[in-house]
């Protein structure tokens, strides 16, 4: 197993590698990507129906934004390009909910 791989990923039956980058989540690039995409989307969902987002919630798409952006910088093989777009939408949905949030105090407890 190289440096960059760390294992399988935990979602069961799949074979995939775990990237470096992603090990605290264990999980392949694909299932990362599908988990923090729905969790962005869950949050934005929120804030259109006028509910606050939750500091912890905002917090853990930034780390997961970090995560996503250093898997892009330091895959050992290129990503395929449908999870590179993937990566980088995410990222944008992510700095869009941040300004959001930061231009809108009402929808939430903090914003750093």
């Amino acid at each position: 197993m190289s440096s960059s791989s760390m294992g399988g990923c935990r979602i069961p039956g799949c074979r995939k590698t775990v990237p470096a980058a992603l090990a605290m989540e264990m999980l392949c690039t694909d299932h990362f990507l599908e988990h923090a995409s729905s969790r962005a989307t869950a949050a934005w969902e929120s804030c259109h129906h006028g509910m606050a987002i939750e500091e912890e919630t905002l917090d853990g798409l930034l780390f997961e934004a970090q995560s996503a952006a250093q898997a892009l910088i330091s895959a050992e093989l290129p990503l395929e390009i449908g999870q590179q777009e993937k990566i980088l939408e995410f990222l944008l949905c992510v700095a869009d909910l941040h300004e959001f949030a930061a231009q809108n105090p009402g929808f939430s407890s903090s914003v750093n």
